[in-house]
Order: C-alpha cells, then sequence, then structure tokens
C-alpha cells in the first residue's frame, strides 16, 4: 500500500510516543520506523546575523516527518542559490515525537470480513509526525537584511509542502540564539593545533638538562666487545 494522503493524519489526536528501547517492561510501542528528517538546524552558525524569520502556525494539526524534510529540502535549496551555503541558519523548532497508527485493510476477494467492524481498530506504526498548535513557532530562519524581502518570497513556497496556514514573522536577530555563538571555526581549530604542534617542537629543542647552570655533556656509550 502507497503512502497515504496527509489528510488522515492532519486532525491532532491523543500522543502516542511512550518508545523505551533500554527499558523492555516500559517500551510500549514497537516497531518504531526512524524519523525521515535528517537535519533539524542548518547553515552557518559562526555568522553574526541580523534578521530573523520566525513561522507562526495559525491552526493545531499533525504534520508528518517525510513533509518536513521536504520543506527542509526546498529550504536549503533556495537559500544555498540566493544567499550561499554560509548565508543563512535554518532551525526546526519541534520534533516528530507523535507515531502514527494505521490499519492496513486487505484488498481482493474476502476482504471485507477483514475490515469490517474495525472502525476503531489500533492498527500499527507506520509512520512518525509532529503536534503543532495554534501560534506554536514551526521553524525559524536567519539572515541578512539586505536579502529578507527575497528571503520572504522563499518561506511564502513552504505552504505546499506542509498545507499549513501560517504567518511570518520578522524580527531583529538580538541575542544570538541561533547564530553568531559558534566562534570555533574549523580553521581555527586548525590553527590553534598547529601553533601547539610548533611551540612543543621549540621547547624541545631548546631544553637540555643542566646542573649548576652548566649543560651536562653527553656520555659516549661503551664499544661492544665482538667474539673471537
Amino acid at each position: 500500500m502507497g503512502l497515504r494522503p496527509a489528510r488522515c493524519f492532519r486532525r491532532v489526536e491523543r500522543a502516542f510516543t511512550r518508545i523505551a528501547p533500554k527499558v523492555q517492561r516500559k517500551n510500549f510501542l514497537g516497531g518504531v520506523p526512524g524519523v525521515r528528517t535528517r537535519d533539524f538546524t542548518m547553515g552557518n552558525q559562526t555568522k553574526d546575523f541580523d534578521t530573523q524569520f520566525d513561522i507562526i502556525s495559525k491552526e493545531s494539526m499533525q504534520i508528518r516527518d517525510n513533509a518536513i524534510e521536504s520543506m527542509r529540502q526546498k529550504l536549503v535549496k533556495k537559500l544555498t542559490d540566493l544567499v550561499g551555503k554560509d548565508g543563512f541558519v535554518i532551525k526546526i523548532r519541534l520534533y516528530p515525537h507523535h507515531v502514527l497508527r494505521e490499519h492496513k485493510s486487505a484488498s481482493g476477494a474476502g476482504a471485507d470480513r477483514i475490515s469490517k467492524g474495525m472502525k476503531n481498530a489500533y492498527g500499527k506504526n507506520t509512520g512518525r509526525a509532529i503536534q503543532v498548535r495554534n501560534g506554536q513557532m514551526l521553524l525559524s530562519i536567519v539572515v541578512d537584511k539586505a536579502k529578507k524581502d527575497k528571503v520572504r518570497n522563499i518561506i511564502k513556497g513552504i505552504k505546499y509542502k506542509v498545507n499549513m496556514p501560517f504567518e511570518i514573522k520578522e524580527k531583529a536577530h538580538l541575542n544570538k540564539i541561533l547564530s553568531g555563538r559558534k566562534k570555533w571555526t574549523r580553521e581555527a581549530k586548525i590553527a590553534k593545533t598547529e601553533a601547539a604542534e610548533v611551540a612543543a617542537k621549540a621547547t624541545s629543542t631548546t631544553a637540555a638538562p643542566t646542573k649548576g647552570g652548566k649543560a651536562l655533556a653527553g656520555k659516549a656509550a661503551p664499544a661492544k666487545k665482538g667474539k673471537k
């Protein structure tokens, strides 16, 4: 059976999240599929950006993880083409904890006897989804002020991926929660490692054992006598 339409899982239901693989007696869910969303923080977190866009939901609903992944891929591609791979930061604020269940009905001759009376069937674990509430933040994007108008148009295009009514809130990125904090770049780490190696070599070559302020002369090792 193929992937069911999003409308089958859109309504917010009771959270179904109890997963504890290390404690078997509390692991109420078996065979939970992995999260299809590959990354939740993307971009250059070392640069100081000044403009932040927050995507706020206008409706309480469930969004499957494959829709979030599709939205993420589109945003990354569009923003990379516009400002480059180091010109933005994307942070997905919610995680797909909720496990979706599906009662798979059989097809073919005699299938009606299987599906009759199964309206409230428990179902089998088939995927994951996030539960976003009305007024809750779905994701944030941080960019430079010069590109904010074009970035806003890119954000408007994600409605075709998640099918969620939302509003875009723009504000100044002052507290540097998403960018400007990780100043420890790869180049700085390599430079510090090289400087430490050079300093270690310098101290090892200049240092010599001394006694009474005078360097000790090395003694030659005695020659071994050969067999006659």
